[in-house]
């Protein structure tokens, strides 16, 4: 796969890009506002990342259904649906592509309701080095101590309100600060 950033350069390069993407599905184009280089290649790796984690599901088994508030959304979330009532375990990352970061968006929740299964709320923490990407990807370092909390279950009703799946929401965002905060703790002890 080959990821071609558009940063709205003023040469050829985006529309000869576009052409070899519209012939070959191993060019991707990204388009994005005009921030520079390192915007560009933040952007870059970002769309590498979740390939490579996608590619590395794949090898244990796992399916990568990807969507967001921002793409690919609600396809995304009627798969997970079709996945669950299938019997298959599911996992999210509740927090958007854009971020803000740490603040859960209400797909977790709207998959809840849609399958009546729980959400388990999780955090994990390792000593790690953080980038300056707009998730803060963090890489664990080598041998070092983690922490893996699991929260109380959080259920959904199927005939939630809005009024009741915001709250639901909020009950899973608080749920997960606090595991965060208590994992982030546990591995800072000696």
């Amino acid at each position: 796969e080959i990821i071609f950033v558009d940063d709205g350069s003023s040469d050829v390069s985006a529309s000869v890009a576009q052409a070899m993407a519209e012939e070959d599905a191993r060019f991707v184009v990204q388009r994005q506002p005009p921030h520079g280089l390192v915007a560009a290649l933040t952007v870059g790796i970002a769309l590498c990342r979740g390939e490579l984690i996608a590619r590395i599901l794949a090898r244990f088994g796992m399916e990568a259904v990807r969507g967001s508030t921002t793409r690919g959304g609600p396809a995304a979330l009627r798969r997970l649906i079709e996945l669950g009532r299938l019997g298959r375990d599911l996992i999210l990352t509740p927090d958007g592509p854009r971020g803000p970061r740490h603040v859960a968006q209400k797909g977790a929740v709207l998959l809840a309701r849609a399958t009546q299964l729980p959400i388990v709320p999780v955090a994990v923490a390792t000593k790690k080095k953080t980038f300056a990407s707009w998730d803060r990807f963090q890489l664990p370092m080598p041998f070092s101590r983690s922490a893996f909390l699991v929260g109380r279950l959080i259920s959904v009703p199927s005939d939630a309100t809005e009024q009741e799946l915001d709250a639901k929401c909020a009950e899973l965002q608080d749920v997960l600060n606090r595991l965060t905060m208590l994992a982030e703790e546990q591995t800072q002890t000696n």
